[in-house]
């Protein structure tokens, strides 16, 4: 997958990541990430207010933002629903 430099600049702007942290990063995110699909409460509705319909992962405190081919951009997840991510997380690998 293919990084915008619109992405590069927002990762260091919004989360503090390099270059090579993102690319180290984003693989995982893609393979183990959630999906929309698999948030539930207050933190859909973010992940909805944010951008509602295209590929999303959320991966660690980071949402990721691509289409086919890109990423476009990442957001920092908000403190109040970080643990809502981990206990997703936590959920959906007792699933496998």
């Amino acid at each position: 997958m293919e990084i915008t430099r619109h992405a590069y600049r927002r990762a260091k702007e919004r989360c503090g990541l390099n270059k090579k942290a993102l690319n180290h990063l984003l693989p995982i995110a893609i393979e183990k990430g959630l999906k929309q699909s698999e948030v539930s409460g207050r933190l859909s509705k973010w992940v909805t207010k944010i951008e509602n319909g295209s590929n999303m992962r959320i991966y660690g405190e980071y949402l990721f933002i691509c289409d086919d081919r890109n990423l476009i951009t990442i957001y920092l997840i908000p403190n109040e629903l970080k643990k809502s991510v981990k206990y997703m997380m936590e959920k959906k690998n007792r699933r496998k």
